[in-house]
């Protein structure tokens, strides 16, 4: 359990940027396809990163610790960017406000958690 405990907020941060940058890179409005392409491949890595964190952990702790934390990231994520949201005074139609941070915090967050786990 303490690999649980130091990766999850790092997790759900994860989670949920991952999620913003997926939205928006499918419901992308803009005239960069460019930025479009940068934003699926964002997603490809978190989401890969996510499943693999997902493995390692059921593989060191117990198997329903992972199911838990899949569950918990998905079903939470969406609250805590309705909050965000909510706290800079912006709407969903706004989403990249928090998806273009989003392409610099899943590659961190991926290199703290796998750092946590591994070492």
């Amino acid at each position: 359990m303490e690999i649980v405990n130091s990766v999850l907020i790092p997790y759900l941060l994860l989670v949920q940027f991952t999620s913003t940058v997926m939205n928006h890179g499918v419901n992308f409005r803009g005239a960069s396809q460019t930025f479009k392409q940068i934003l699926l491949i964002m997603t490809f890595i978190g989401l890969v990163g996510i499943l693999a964190i997902i493995v390692m952990i059921g593989l060191k702790e117990k198997w329903w610790v992972s199911v838990l934390l899949t569950i918990g990231g998905f079903v939470i994520s969406p609250f805590i960017e309705s909050i965000i949201l909510r706290l800079l005074g912006t709407d969903r139609d706004r989403i990249y406000i928090l998806s273009v941070p989003g392409i610099i915090i899943i590659p961190v967050t991926l290199i703290v958690i796998m750092a946590k786990i591994f070492f």
